[in-house]
């Protein structure tokens, strides 16, 4: 018999050999085929009583006792399963990016713009002077306010200031003009720079103008009557007034130009200056006169004077000249009338323009 999930599934006839071992056949594990073989063995009778041929029913009416009864596998109970509990994400927590501190950048040094790359700087102009030049001694030299160009082998231009150069200090101890040479790049250029002054002097004034301030093209400065002094630190107080031989005028010439009103410098030991205005007319003035001896120097007595060959000419100081007729000269020390050297004058418009001998025989 043959048994599948505790049901008999093929039943069939079976014969057993007694002189088997222990009563069992071939077949007989086939018979038993459901069976434990510990059973069979512990109940021996059970092959006495059926040793001889039985029937698919007897079989299965004598096993059916002993027939396993199948447990049904239960159905599995479906256990549903549980919904995952999302456990929410907190919300991230921003955190706040701290306000930037602002360092202050320091100050500007000498030397912070460097050259432009992969180029040649060939000339260097300054293009604004320092915006102090004029220095009183000892006063402490300013570089502020300058601004330099620097031209390139390649055409290119690069300006730099004040923080960007080097430069030679002055020495603030000595009186007049000196040179500043500011450098950048390998090249360098100069700039005056002038000290002086006197200690409690801030400047100078013109108290009194000099009477004469109208001038012919050509005249030279007349400064008499001009008062000159020296201010105070206060801009008020008059320190001293001071002599022809402390300032000097620059500056001030009648000669090439035209009519009109100009300007002349007056200064004090080469530190302190002042202004003063002068007018120059239309009218020339005279530089010298040019005139000629006439051809002939020797004469009897009681000849006449003979002027051929008289030339005269007046130059003025702008350059300009104008020739004088002859007939406008008048002529003194002419003497016919003794023997011997005279001495013969030309005049023109009362002045003395011309001397010369002749010879009286």
């Amino acid at each position: 018999s043959v048994y599948i999930n505790g049901e008999l599934k093929a039943c069939e006839a079976v014969d057993f050999d007694p002189g088997a071992p222990q009563g069992f056949t071939a077949n007989q594990f086939n018979l038993v085929g459901s069976l434990r073989l510990a059973w069979l063995t512990e109940n021996p009778a059970f092959f006495a009583i059926y040793n001889k041929p039985a029937t698919a029913e007897q079989v299965a009416a004598m096993y059916e006792p002993y027939r396993p009864v199948a447990t049904p596998t239960p159905e599995p109970t479906e256990e549903p399963t549980p919904e995952p509990t999302a456990t929410p994400t907190p919300e991230p927590t921003a955190t706040p990016t701290p306000e930037p501190t602002a360092t202050p950048s320091p100050e500007p040094t000498p030397g912070a713009v460097t050259p432009l790359p992969d180029k040649t700087p060939v000339y260097i102009k300054i293009l604004r002077k320092p915006n102090k030049i004029s220095y009183r001694l000892g006063e402490e030299f300013s570089i502020s306010g300058i601004r330099v160009r620097i031209y390139y082998s390649d055409q290119s231009i690069q300006e730099v200031g004040e923080y960007d150069v080097t430069y030679t200090e002055p020495d603030i101890t000595l009186t007049g003009v000196q040179n500043v040479y500011v450098s950048f790049a390998g090249l360098s250029k100069k700039v005056a720079v002038r000290y002086g002054g006197v200690i409690g002097v801030r400047g100078i004034k013109i108290a009194t103008k000099p009477a004469k301030l109208v001038y012919k093209q050509g005249e030279r400065f007349d400064g008499t009557g001009m008062v000159v002094q020296s201010i105070a630190d206060d801009g008020v107080t008059i320190v001293e007034t001071l002599s022809s031989d402390d300032y000097r005028v620059q500056g001030f010439t009648t000669t090439g130009r035209d009519a009109g009103v100009y300007q002349c410098i007056v200064s004090y030991v080469d530190y302190y200056t002042t202004g003063l205005s002068f007018r120059i007319t239309s009218e020339k003035v005279i530089a010298s006169y040019v005139v000629s001896k006439p051809t002939k120097l020797v004469y009897s007595i009681g000849e006449e004077i003979d002027l051929t060959g008289v030339t005269a000419q007046v130059k003025y100081y702008d350059g300009s000249t104008d020739d004088i007729d002859v007939s406008e000269l008048t002529v003194s020390g002419f003497d016919t009338t003794t023997t011997g050297i005279k001495t013969v004058q030309f005049y023109y418009n009362s002045q003395l323009v011309k001397t010369f001998s002749i010879q009286v025989r």
